[in-house]
């Protein structure tokens, strides 16, 4: 609910405290419970998917993608891009024409 992952400055041992566990354990339940590589993955995993709902929301049509990333906890549009491409599948502007393919776009 509060979406912790929106923070560009997240740590591993920021997100542990907020949630009462010790680092080591949070890491291991992220990279084996959770099955992902590593804490980085985590939360893009968890940017992307909200991104994708702002991407297919006609109220965000014309918000550029850039303002969409950098308020995400993307540092840049390069590293953006590069997450999206690999968690999707396609760029965030190929999905975003797709969401809106046969729409009116406000």
């Amino acid at each position: 609910e509060d979406k912790p992952y929106l923070d560009p400055d997240l740590s591993i041992g920021r997100l542990a405290t907020r949630v009462g566990v010790p680092a080591h354990q949070l890491r291991t339940i992220i990279n084996q419970g959770m099955d992902f590589r590593n804490f980085a993955a985590f939360l893009a995993h968890y940017r992307i998917a909200d991104i994708k709902l702002l991407l297919c929301d006609p109220n965000n049509a014309r918000t550029p993608i850039l303002t969409i990333a950098l308020s995400h906890g993307f540092s840049s549009i390069s590293t953006f891009n590069r997450t999206f491409n690999n968690e999707v599948g396609q760029t965030a502007s190929q999905f975003r024409k797709q969401a809106f393919e046969g729409a009116e776009v406000r």
